[in-house]
């Protein structure tokens, strides 16, 4: 998972972009957002099934449901809610009735690599949607949209990544537990 910055952008060691100093509202959002994409890539790289699938205590996530339920968010708000497209696959087929959480519960049944290419095709479609949106004359306002995605993940993430540890910030084997990914 490589989200790529423009190439005016500074990044950081882990290759995160730096958000502009000095911007816009929208730029600003924008950019805070894809320092967070960054610190997902970053945190999840070079994680197997088995660091992703770990149930993560106390709250039972894991960060393989994390990584799908952000690529739901970037679809959701981007390319549905700002752009007004149609909800892309995988989203368009799933019965959200019969289980509202399928992006969490499913995640455990898919390969790392599948993983991944879920998610950078979601952000991918957001960066082509923000696009659209920014030259339309719309009412749709894409820092509003920036913002949510961004609060959305912030949150999720912070709480993910606050439970582990290790590598990249995050545990695939805890000491005193012998649970992998799981934080005594």
């Amino acid at each position: 998972m490589h989200p790529t910055p423009s190439d005016e952008t500074i990044t950081d060691e882990h290759g995160r972009p730096e958000p502009p100093f000095v911007a816009g509202e929208a730029a600003t959002l924008l950019g805070f957002l894809d320092f967070q994409r960054a610190t997902l890539a970053w945190k999840t790289r070079g994680l197997g099934e088995e660091g992703l699938r770990a149930r993560l205590h106390p709250t039972g996530m894991t960060l393989a449901g994390l990584v799908k339920h952000l690529a739901w968010v970037e679809d959701y708000w981007f390319t549905q809610t700002a752009a007004g497209q149609p909800e892309p696959d995988p989203w368009a087929g799933v019965d959200w009735a019969a289980d509202e959480s399928w992006e969490w519960s499913s995640a455990v049944a898919d390969g790392p690599e599948e993983l991944r290419t879920t998610w950078e095709t979601s952000v991918a479609r957001s960066r082509a949607s923000r696009s659209t949106v920014r030259s339309a004359s719309s009412p749709r306002r894409p820092a509003r949209f920036a913002q949510e995605a961004s609060v959305a993940r912030s949150r999720r993430a912070s709480r993910v990544f606050g439970l582990t540890e290790g590598r990249n910030g995050i545990s695939t084997t805890s000491a005193g537990t012998g649970t992998p990914g799981v934080s005594a």
